[in-house]
């Protein structure tokens, strides 16, 4: 440059400005009528205004304003300019059709030979596309922030960037303890490495990942979500960004969970209902022998007829519950006892041999033995045990059992009847 004399300065300065991409616009200091009259505006100032140049040559800049024009900026514009201080700034100016479009300005005062302000350099730029894209981003977090279900984004290394209002209720933690976080800081140990293999393998190739999660909050609670999370891709097919939106299913689950428990169990007794010990039977018979030997028993509380006849359905209940408490405390964790039907019970036992299945049915027996009801007395059973056969079925195993039981009831009563 220092090469280049004055003239071919001024003009390569020229060249750079007219041709900048920028808007320019150079305006004298002031004049008699207080105006700052425009001397020079580049071609993209001329594009940006839609003015031409003769148009815009001996006018003040505030052809530009309007109605939504900031009355503040142009305050702290004007204040600039009488100290001779740079301003920047932004606002709604308007085009020469009445368009309006948010600019971005600076202004810079140019001293002259004598050390006054001489000229003002203004570079503007239109930040219209930047507003309408922050706009558009508040209209999105005002959206995802009234809605119930919990949203996070992360960018493509699983590193969270936004969280709603929703995702804080649901979790405890604060946006600040988020951001940055990757989500699993939620893990709570109740999903497998293969299910978490899955979900990247399915959101890494562009696709949705739907599944149901059990996450932990900051408090260490357990909760329950329906969960998407979607891969954001670029205009060349790689992944941007994940977003995750779910829906809390925890009151949902929970109250599923207490009604299959209610379902699962018989109210009155706390054994399995028929049904349940129908299906934990068929589960057992289909495993192929990995609960290795089965042996099951069918207990039929005696003479309870003449219990209900006698005393009444109330005590026919309490006399129910008493047997049925003391078989659910005497069996393994492993084996299960069914409330059959009536005053009739079914027990299953697991990895149980004969003489093992003899000594547990004897055990049941002898806590039944020991209740004493103060309307009934003493309380017996009669009891038909079978070993599950090779390739029997559970209904033939249970008609064996149930034939040895009609043998104990014939035989008297209180007793047990094997069939092997």
């Amino acid at each position: 440059m220092s090469n280049l004399t004055a003239d071919k300065q001024g003009m390569f300065f020229e060249a750079a400005v007219e041709q900048a991409f920028n808007a320019v616009l150079i305006t004298q200091a002031q004049n008699e009528h207080r105006d700052h009259p425009i001397i020079y505006a580049n071609r993209a100032f001329c594009k940006l205004t839609g003015y031409s140049l003769e148009d815009l040559i001996g006018k003040d800049p505030r052809i530009l304003q309007g109605p939504e024009t900031s009355k503040v900026v142009i305050d702290d514009l004007r204040a600039c300019l009488k100290t001779g201080r740079s301003f920047q700034g932004s606002t709604i100016n308007y085009r020469k059709d009445g368009e309006p479009y948010h600019v971005e300005w600076t202004i810079s005062p140019i001293l002259g030979s004598s050390g006054k302000v001489e000229y003002y350099l203004s570079i503007q730029q239109d930040i219209s596309n930047q507003k309408l894209a922050d706009k558009y981003n508040e209209l999105l977090t005002s959206a995802f922030n009234v809605t119930d279900d919990a949203v996070f984004i992360t960018n493509n290394k699983a590193k969270i960037e936004f969280v709603n209002e929703a995702f804080l209720r649901l979790t405890g933690y604060s946006k600040h303890e988020m951001i940055g976080q990757r989500p699993s800081i939620l893990k709570s140990g109740e999903h497998t490495e293969d299910f978490y293999k899955k979900l990247w393998q399915t959101i890494l190739s562009g696709k949705t990942f739907r599944a149901t999660f059990i996450n932990k909050n900051k408090s260490g609670e357990l909760y329950h979500q329906e969960q998407t999370i979607t891969p954001i891709l670029d205009n060349n097919g790689d992944v941007n960004n994940f977003v995750s939106i779910s829906k809390d299913m925890t009151q949902w689950i929970e109250e599923e969970m207490a009604f299959r428990e209610e379902t699962r169990k018989d109210s009155l007794t706390g054994a399995l209902t028929r049904r349940q010990g129908e299906r934990e039977l068929e589960h057992l018979f289909a495993s192929n022998g990995d609960n290795g030997p089965i042996s099951l028993a069918i207990i039929d509380i005696d003479y309870f007829k003449r219990v209900n006849d006698t005393w009444g359905h109330d005590t026919g209940d309490e006399v129910i519950q008493l047997v049925a408490t003391a078989m659910i405390n005497s069996v393994r964790s492993t084996d299960f006892v069914v409330r059959w039907g009536g005053e009739e019970f079914v027990i299953v036992m697991t990895q149980c041999s004969p003489a093992s299945a003899s000594i547990m049915i004897e055990r049941c027996c002898n806590a039944i033995s020991k209740i004493s009801h103060p309307k009934v007395g003493v309380i017996t059973v009669s009891v038909g045990l079978a070993q599950k056969a090779s390739e029997e079925m559970p209904h033939e195993l249970i008609k064996r059992a149930d034939i040895a039981l009609y043998q104990a009831k014939a035989e008297g009563r209180n007793r047990i009847v094997k069939s092997y």
